[in-house]
């Protein structure tokens, strides 16, 4: 993959995903990001670095604390990822 110019790097990016601003110097890079072909895929792609963590937790809390099910924790994140994504529009 080419580097746009602009490009802030994997921690920037990081902040970027969980929504944050990038310094003004990354303004074509955000253009580039939000609006060139392939656009959709990299929206999932940070969408799904925010929600893992989430459901990774859940994952822990319903194994571990709570006497789940495996089936339950599986039930858990489908219904974690089918709904966020509708929320995150």
């Amino acid at each position: 993959m080419t580097r746009v110019p602009g490009d802030p790097g994997p921690l920037r990016w990081l902040r970027f995903a969980f929504g944050f601003r990038l310094p003004p110097e990354n303004v074509h890079w955000v253009r580039h990001e939000l609006t060139d072909p392939g656009w959709r895929w990299r929206t999932v792609l940070r969408h799904l670095v925010v929600i893992l963590p989430i459901c990774a937790i859940v994952v822990v809390v319903l194994e571990v604390f709570l006497p789940a099910a495996p089936w339950v924790s599986v039930m858990m994140v489908a219904l974690i990822l089918s709904g966020s994504r509708e929320m995150s529009r």
